[in-house]
């Protein structure tokens, strides 16, 4: 199970390196861009289905004070990023970004900064749970 998570890690950190290379760029590429954000987002929601249906179950099965709290403040901390998700994508769509280029670039970089801190969050507090409880 936390190898999948990890592969999981993976997998969105190689599209946050393509998302990121593109958006250094002087002027957008369109449909790469759109691309990779998609592919992106893709690989978020797959991590997000897996945590779902296999790591918070497990987590939540084990009767655990200190692993209560843990799923509780993941749970909490996913619905936020979330929002901030949808309000991102929102104000970003394909005209957005091509109108105003260099604030989407801050914006990418905000939203990506994210995406990297959940993912430590993440491995910091799931991966000592999972050894512990033996779901390596």
């Amino acid at each position: 199970m936390l190898e999948t998570l990890r592969a999981h890690h993976e997998r969105i950190r190689a599209c946050l390196l393509i998302h990121r290379e593109l958006c250094s760029a002087v002027a957008p590429e369109g449909g790469r861009l759109v691309l990779s954000r998609l592919r992106l987002l893709t690989a978020k929601a797959e991590r997000s289905r897996f945590l779902a249906r296999h790591v918070l179950p497990l987590l939540e099965d084990s009767a655990d004070g200190v692993i209560d709290e843990l799923v509780t403040r993941l749970a909490i901390d996913h619905a936020a990023r979330q929002d901030a998700i949808k309000a991102h994508l929102k104000r970003w769509d394909a005209l957005s970004i091509e109108r105003d280029w260099e604030a989407y670039q801050a914006a990418a970089t905000r939203f990506m900064a994210s995406v990297e801190e959940r993912i430590r969050l993440e491995a910091d507090a799931l991966g000592p749970t999972l050894t512990r409880i033996g779901a390596i």
